[in-house]
């Protein structure tokens, strides 16, 4: 009997403590008296499934994605924040490729899109399997619209199994427009704002942090065919890269973080022609230097070209006359004005760089470490 008295007395503290806690309400259908369905206010303490349901009808496909300008944008800068754009790059290069129409420039372009993402060590190389590879390098002989087809699918399917969800999950998604305020607006529904806020600020420290390892770790397998004793990354060479642009640049490791420092600016144009007139003084056949010339010009000095340079309109219509017959030294006098402009705007900001500075810290930290 007593044990029984001292229950009862426990189970009406409890039940008066329980009615002081406000707990979550249920979307569920429930039951009144008289048999009928009614459903209760949505008052969720957590996400709930419908509410999930409804955020994943605001995500757009990857294939809307794609055709849409803002989307494309921010998710082109979100690969290049993470590195790693070099799939979304091939991918708009092929549908570039489809639309032309002319077979000289069928020819050229093909060989621009193998040297640039396809061929072993290239400067953006996709991850296709060999097979591919070597059916697309015998294509290039006589080159068709469909020849880059089978790696297009499948960095396709890459990128919409790896890149975009996480994209849908990132901070350049939930910074777009007329998504993100309904996205928000949702979200808020459920977490407090200064949460928010708070989880906000925690994933920018960790991003911050990580920033220079995560890239230490892309330029280290960038190189990590190399065999020379230089081949890893040393706080002495990067403390050199302030010394001049000519020495940033004569560094493989230098040149590749400079080049993604311009590429997170978009303003990649300059180093990306430079780089392409060293390339293009190497060249020792004739058919070629025509070739690769008439490409320089159409993606860099052709007036509304995709990567259209800053030069004077002088040197642009110089240019135009030399590349009916072309030369070597056709493109000099344009690399020596992208060269002063880098020099003086770009350099500067790349030293003044999160990026570079995070470098440099993370670098004089191992060292410390030993």
């Amino acid at each position: 009997m007593p044990k029984f008295r001292f229950s009862k007395i426990r189970f009406r503290e409890i039940k008066e403590l329980m009615q002081n806690v406000k707990q979550p309400r249920r979307r569920d259908s429930v039951l009144n008296r008289s048999g009928r369905k009614r459903q209760r206010i949505n008052d969720e303490t957590y996400p709930s499934k419908l509410r999930w349901q409804t955020d994943h009808k605001l995500q757009p496909t990857m294939e809307k994605m794609l055709h849409d300008k803002k989307y494309l944008a921010a998710f082109r800068s979100f690969l290049q924040s993470e590195f790693s754009d070099e799939n979304i790059e091939f991918w708009l290069a092929c549908e570039d490729f489809k639309s032309t129409a002319s077979p000289e420039d069928l020819h050229w372009k093909a060989e621009g899109i193998y040297q640039e993402f396809i061929q072993t060590l290239a400067s953006r190389e996709i991850n296709v399997d060999h097979h591919i590879k070597e059916k697309i390098k015998k294509s290039l002989e006589k080159p068709s619209l469909s020849c880059f087809d089978e790696a297009q699918k499948h960095v396709y399917l890459l990128m919409e199994r790896d890149s975009w969800p996480r994209f849908l999950n990132s901070d350049a998604y939930l910074s777009l427009n007329y998504k993100s305020r309904t996205r928000w607006y949702i979200y808020l529904i459920v977490e407090p704002p200064n949460t928010q806020h708070f989880i906000m600020d925690r994933d920018d420290r960790k991003r911050n942090k990580n920033l220079g390892k995560n890239f230490m770790c892309r330029l280290q397998c960038m190189f990590s065919h190399s065999s020379s004793s230089d081949s890893r990354l040393s706080l002495e060479d990067t403390q050199q890269w302030s010394q001049s642009l000519e020495r940033l640049l004569e560094s493989k490791y230098g040149l590749a973080t400079f080049r993604n420092f311009l590429k997170s600016e978009y303003s990649d144009e300059n180093i990306e022609f430079w780089l392409t007139c060293e390339d293009y003084k190497k060249i020792k056949t004739s058919f070629r230097i025509s070739s690769r010339a008439k490409k320089i010009y159409e993606q860099f000095i052709k007036a509304e070209s995709p990567k259209e340079i800053n030069i004077d309109h002088h040197t642009r219509e110089q240019i135009k006359r030399n590349v009916k017959t072309p030369t070597m030294h056709c493109f000099d006098d344009a690399q020596k004005i992208v060269y002063g402009l880098m020099e003086r705007d770009s350099y500067p900001r790349f030293l003044r760089s999160d990026i570079h500075r995070t470098l440099l810290e993370n670098l004089a930290a191992d060292a410390t470490k030993g």
